[in-house]
Formats: C-alpha cells, structure tokens, sequence
C-alpha cells in the first residue's frame, strides 16, 4: 500500500490531483500538503483548507516563506507586476519562482519521511502538466524523472507526476470524473477578491473549460 502526499496548491491541477489519487486502488492515506510560500495569491491557501475540508483529507502546511522571501518573482515580490495575457515565455517570465518544484518536493519528502515510518510506500504528488514544460524548467519531464530518482535516495519517497502529459482542459475532464470540487479552487495570480480573468493562469482556466465543454464554475471580476 502507498501514502500519497499531494502538494496542494489549492488550485485547479492539484486538486484534481487529490481527487485522482482517493481513486487510487494501492491508497493507503492521501495526504495534502499545502505551501506557504509568502505568495502575494494568498487566497489560494484558503482555497485549499476548503477543499480537503471537502474531501475529508488530511492536510500539512510547510513554512517556506524565507524561500519565497529569498528569490526574485513577480508572485512573491509586491512591486514586480503580474503580467496580463497569455502563457508564453516572453510574458509570463516574471512569474518564474526559480527552483520552486525542487524545494517545494524536497521539503515535502522530508515530511512525509517523517510521518510515515512504517515502511509502506510513499509517494509525493506534483500536478505538474504538459503546458508547464516550455515555461518552468522544474515541471518538465526530464526533472520529474531526476528528482524521483534523487529523492527515493535520499528520503525513500518517490515523486509521481500524473499529468505530465495532460493538457489543462484534460485535467478538468479528469478532476470532474473524480469528483474533484472544482468551483473551490483558486488559479489567479492576483490574489484579488475575484479571479482577474485576465492574467495568464485565469485566461488558461476559462479556456480549460471551454474546451472540456464543462461549465466553468468560476467568478470572474465583472
């Protein structure tokens, strides 16, 4: 049997995720992990304390805030602008959190070392998809792979990337299939009352649900 520890942003991917992974027939526990990150899109953490409230799941928050306060990134630093418009490299740079997957599966393997000590199986889950790979170097198969490896010497956890190969609008269709409380969670990077609709992670949402051909849940400022 096999502990699943899902880094839980609150957000669209890693609840579907979540979802996926309670299907899962070798689950013995899944597991949330939350992130504090110092991001100026707070409202994704309650966001996330809704969800596995939702889903009955157990959730652990880590600290990384002097890691976030540490690097140079438009979703931790006040005065660098969170750009509107679609994802593509030129736009959306600022929004790079440099090394963040590998601290954040890092970090997260520590813990679940640490709470599962029985000997069973433990896996770390990343939502990570296939529209991450020409932006974020550290969402990229390749790493995934790497990082797996490095971590089950050095922790004993693996790291699972189920949608490394999924398209944002197959994670919905997935995420709905298993029941995943969609309508809770929270992508805008913002962090206003409402999701922006304008920035890149909320054009790439709406357009996820479109193409799903499932009704987009989401309030958008009007």
């Amino acid at each position: 049997m096999t502990d699943y520890y899902v880094l839980h942003s609150g957000g669209l991917d890693s609840t579907s995720a979540l979802a996926v992974c309670q299907k899962m027939p070798d689950a013995r526990n899944i597991i949330a992990i939350a992130v504090n990150y110092g991001q100026r899109h707070i409202a994704e953490l309650a966001a996330a304390a809704q969800i596995i409230k939702k889903l009955g799941i157990k959730q652990y928050t880590l600290d990384l805030t002097g890691f976030g306060n540490s690097v140079t990134s438009a979703l931790t630093t006040s005065n660098i602008e969170v750009p509107d418009g679609s994802y593509n490299p030129d736009n959306m740079a600022a929004t790079v959190v440099p090394g963040r997957n590998a601290v954040f599966l890092s970090a997260a393997a520590g813990l679940a070392s640490s709470k599962t000590t029985d000997g069973e199986e433990i896996i770390i889950v990343t939502a990570t998809h296939g529209g991450d790979h020409e932006l974020y170097p550290d969402c990229r198969p390749e790493f995934i792979t790497a990082i797996d490896k490095a971590l089950r010497l050095g922790s004993g956890a693996g790291v699972w990337a189920p949608f490394s190969d999924k398209t944002k609008a197959e994670i919905v269709q997935l995420g709905t299939e298993a029941g995943a409380p969609l309508e809770l969670t929270w992508s805008c990077y913002k962090g206003g009352a409402y999701h922006c609709g304008t920035c890149a992670t909320c054009m790439e949402r709406r357009e996820a649900f479109i193409t799903a051909n499932i009704t987009d849940p989401t309030s958008y400022n009007p």
